[in-house]
């Protein structure tokens, strides 16, 4: 049921005002500011009858409770529309014998305050501009019944609630499209009230000022994320598709399906380009490259299509749990059964075993990762052979001209870890800070409130 807001328009009794006034002031305020999009920081819009107010400006708590206790709210404003509160309907008419509810009145008011009373300040001499006719247009709709004779609904209560009903069942665009026809078919004519589809509903309800709301979106600031990883998506399988359209053309001389002629006339004229077919012969002499020498082979792995990442994933199951190291990952992918599978991953497991001989044979502890990426040879990306990108994971980084490792040891990271540590225990005394600063201010706020009313009733009695 509908609170009873009576006490908004009963303000005085006695020379003083009212307790339940004080109450219901009360009420209002903290219903305004548990609404963030209603709200100005900590101030809320003050809802009093002065000019400068009336809903158009943000001002303090304390002295929108004064502005309301010393003048009282602005009519009809019920239904607190401007601090966030849904429209909601009203009881019966006590004596009417029958359950119809007059839908007619609230729904006027409900416009009037979307409106805004700027709406109502300004004097009519020319043709009212595109806002004023939008207004009044909703205005219309808001008293005109949904069809002759109706008494139940008019042309926006109509809208608003079978909107409604598609939102909470989660209908969709098409079915409740179909719905409105089969009532527009149904209810008596004629009845242009009743939209013929979805977007006919929307136009109608979009002029109060307050669009439908959006579901399954996302919040604004993650848009460059978003659009960011849809654009890395699109970019591979944009070339996926190019290499499927290419290759069709050189075997086959034939044009893909998923092309137009148009679009195929544009490709060949691309693809018989003396520039690209000189890329594209760098890039396909670049795939057979023998790395370490004429006679050597191509450089090959084991790792199939599947991340370097994953492949230690999927060793971390296999161990329990437990991390594989660089010179383990390496052996999974570039070594069948011990073996190396090119000339440049024997290369590389002949310097790691002998450099491992030499560090044992002199008693030194080592990091096997460390050692991996001392010996290992670097690419022109600058990237570990056999692990890729995925050396970063290691903490090392291929080794430069003189043989060092230029990544980070073991006792760097584990210092930076020490460091990361310490900053979190800084962060979790300010977070406990904050919370008593909190705690703190809202015994200021309420001592506040009732010196506030402190005040008031002093001026009262004078």
């Amino acid at each position: 049921m509908a609170e009873d807001r009576s006490w908004m328009y009963n303000r005085i009794e006695k020379g003083l005002v009212r307790s339940e006034f004080r109450d219901g002031v009360l009420r209002f305020v903290d219903f305004a500011l548990h609404q963030p999009g209603c709200t100005d920081g900590a101030k809320i819009k003050c809802p009093c009858i002065l000019p400068k107010c009336r809903n158009k400006r943000y001002l303090e708590v304390d002295e929108v409770m004064i502005h309301l206790c010393r003048k009282g709210f602005i009519p009809h404003y019920e239904v607190w529309s401007s601090h966030g509160e849904r429209f909601v309907h009203k009881d019966t008419h006590v004596g009417e014998s029958s359950n119809r509810v007059d839908y007619r009145g609230d729904y006027i008011q409900m416009v009037m305050d979307a409106a805004g009373p700027e709406m109502f300040d300004v004097e009519m001499d020319e043709e009212p501009n595109p806002d004023a006719k939008k207004f009044y247009e909703l205005l219309d709709a808001a008293s005109k019944p949904l069809y002759p004779g109706s008494e139940k609904h008019t042309q926006l209560s109509f809208i608003s609630r079978i909107l409604n009903v598609k939102c909470e069942s989660k209908m969709s665009n098409s079915a409740f499209s179909d719905v409105l026809q089969l009532i527009k078919e149904v209810i008596p004519e004629p009845n242009p009230g009743v939209p013929g589809n979805y977007y006919q509903a929307k136009k109608l309800m979009r002029g109060m000022g307050l669009p439908l709301e959006r579901y399954f979106a996302w919040d604004e600031a993650d848009d460059a994320a978003y659009y960011t990883a849809w654009k890395q998506h699109a970019a591979r399988m944009y070339a996926v598709l190019m290499n499927r359209f290419h290759d069709t053309y050189k075997k086959k001389a034939m044009k893909h399906p998923a092309l137009s002629d148009a679009q195929y006339q544009q490709w060949c004229v691309h693809w018989s380009d003396p520039d690209f077919q000189k890329i594209s012969s760098i890039k396909r002499d670049n795939r057979h490259s023998e790395v370490c020498g004429q006679g050597t082979g191509m450089s090959r792995h084991l790792g199939g299509s599947i991340p370097v990442l994953k492949h230690m994933d999927n060793m971390r199951k296999k161990a329990s749990g437990e991390s594989p190291n660089a010179w383990e990952v390496f052996q999974k992918i570039k070594c069948r059964n011990g073996v190396p599978v090119d000339e440049q991953s024997k290369q590389i497991k002949d310097r790691m075993d002998a450099r491992i001989k030499q560090l044992t044979d002199e008693g030194v502890a080592y990091d096997i990762n460390e050692v991996f990426g001392e010996v290992n040879a670097k690419t022109k990306k600058q990237r570990v052979v056999g692990l890729g990108s995925a050396a970063s994971s290691f903490c090392i980084a291929p080794s430069g001209p003189s043989g060092e490792s230029s990544g980070q040891s073991t006792r760097q990271v584990t210092e930076e870890i020490q460091q990361l540590k310490e900053n979190l225990n800084i962060k979790d005394e300010e977070i406990r800070r904050l919370k008593e600063e909190q705690e703190s201010m809202k015994e200021q706020f309420n001592e506040k409130l009732a010196e506030v009313f402190r005040r008031l009733d002093g001026t009262n009695e004078c």
